[in-house]
């Protein structure tokens, strides 16, 4: 059985690095086809990534654990995503692209100058790293279950995968690798729901077994249904790994599509961890939400639930290798190369890139191994990213008189992400027993998020309309229009 599993997992590790060899000579050619694979991706490629770059270890883990736990009700948050990636396809990714940036923070500073740049690649690695760090957690989990590893062994193996055909081949291996591994989380991850129902006894049987709560729409409370939807709307308005998609697409059509098609597709398909997670509330009750997956994936033997955990590992290794791949940009573009060394070769540059992409990722490994709380790792710099940056970042796009009113932009960023943070550290300890217990999600007295948005809303809103009295005139070259 070791063999068996060893093969299929090494099989499934050879192509993705294949992947990155084989598209190694285009990533190399500048930084712009590192990160962005040249502004040249077609719509499939682009439309296959944005869904694996919203699907991870913590939403297979997370949220089955969720359904779990508190059944359908944790939909808000997903389906918050997609009606919010789906949005951006319609009105802010044609903005973005017709701008020409490349990551979130160099939209501030055309309009407010560098700290604003500063603050908001603060920001942005606070949602990108904790993502990057508890998905990659999460694949050594998943190896460790399978060949009984250490954590530190599982981690340099499969992080080690993900980085050598990231490094090789850059967003094009990204994107198509991502393509590959969102085709088999779609057939695997929704196979695994009439293969649980049947081994419950039928459509019948499963139905009259679920309890009340697990199909209460706000089983949570409605502070914390609130909390979830605006997460998942704040976190997709700024979360720059996916808004890159959009600028890698070859032209504004195919980026529009994408993140329509892409939305649509991830809104119908996210309905599927709750409803698993429901499964394997009938089918295995008294266990911990954090091992519900794993417990359907293997109930059918082990050579069949091999291949469920490939699903799992695929859905890790999109979202490892998107993020670290952002927060590659956001080390080389907005600090390396705009304070260091502003007149760096392309060449030169992306080698600097390909040695970043190492370094972030074992930062991000460490900071997985010490806060091991798969879905809440990804939360926590999520809210501080979605309540601080993305209503500045909307003001940019959406509003003209926000983008003359540098002190208060400013403001409204650092106050709302602390305020954010600050609710998160006064709730740390209920967060931290709810670890213990196995949960994979928190349910909050107010979610921090809830806190902080008011915040900076209220300042950016106030703050603007007083400071825009004093300024008569604003250059727009070379920025966004409307």
């Amino acid at each position: 059985m070791l063999a068996y599993n060893l093969f299929m997992i090494c099989l499934y590790f050879a192509a993705m690095i294949f992947v990155g060899i084989y598209f190694q000579r285009k990533a190399s050619k500048s930084s712009d086809a590192f990160i962005l694979a040249g502004r040249q991706a077609p719509l499939w490629i682009v439309i296959g990534s944005i869904f694996a770059t919203w699907v991870s270890s913590a939403t297979l883990i997370g949220y089955t654990g969720v359904g779990y736990s508190s059944g359908i009700a944790g939909y808000w948050s997903g389906g918050a995503f997609m009606v919010a990636c789906t949005w951006l396809g319609f009105w802010a990714i044609p903005k973005l692209r017709a701008s020409k940036i490349t990551t979130i923070p160099e939209l501030f500073e055309r309009y407010f100058g560098l700290p604003h740049r500063m603050i908001a690649v603060v920001l942005v690695l606070a949602r990108d790293l904790g993502v990057t760090a508890g998905v990659a957690y999460g694949m050594a989990v998943i190896f460790q279950y399978l060949f009984q590893v250490s954590t530190n062994v599982a981690l340099l193996i499969t992080v080690g995968v993900v980085i050598v055909y990231t490094i090789t081949g850059g967003a094009w291996a990204v994107l198509v690798t991502d393509s590959i591994q969102a085709a088999i989380i779609i057939i695997g991850s929704t196979l695994l729901i009439p293969m649980a129902v049947f081994h419950i006894g039928g459509w019948s049987e499963f139905s009259a077994a679920i309890p009340a709560t697990h199909t209460a729409v706000l089983n949570v409370g409605f502070k914390q249904t609130v909390g979830w939807i605006l997460n998942g709307l704040f976190i997709t308005f700024a979360y720059q790994t996916l808004l890159q998609r959009g600028l890698s697409a070859q032209d504004t059509k195919t980026a529009q599509k994408s993140f329509i098609y892409g939305g649509l597709l991830s809104l119908l398909w996210y309905m599927v961890p709750y409803v698993l997670g429901i499964c394997a509330f009938v089918l295995f009750p008294g266990i911990k939400g954090e091992d519900a997956f794993i417990k359907l994936a293997m109930m059918f033997g082990p050579h069949i639930g091999v291949l469920f955990v490939i699903v799992l590992l695929a859905a890790c290794m999109s979202t490892v290798s998107a993020c670290i791949l952002t927060v590659t940009s956001n080390i080389t573009l907005d600090i390396y190369k705009r304070i260091i060394q502003q007149n760096i070769e392309e060449k030169a540059l992306v080698k600097i890139q390909r040695i970043s992409t190492v370094i972030i990722t074992i930062i991000a490994v460490i900071i997985g191994k010490s806060l091991p709380y798969i879905l809440e790792l990804l939360w926590v710099g999520g809210r501080i990213m979605a309540a601080g940056l993305a209503p500045v970042f909307m003001a940019i796009i959406f509003w003209p008189a926000a983008r003359r009113a540098r002190i208060s932009t400013l403001l409204a960023m650092i106050l709302g992400a602390s305020t954010t943070l600050i609710a998160q550290l006064v709730q740390k300890q209920a967060a931290a027993n709810a670890a213990a217990q196995g949960s994979t999600a928190f349910i909050w007295t107010w979610d921090p998020v809830v806190l902080g948005l008011p915040v900076t809303f209220l300042i950016l809103i106030v703050g603007v309309i007083l400071e825009v009295h004093t300024k008569k005139t604003v250059s727009t070259n070379g920025m966004i229009q409307g």
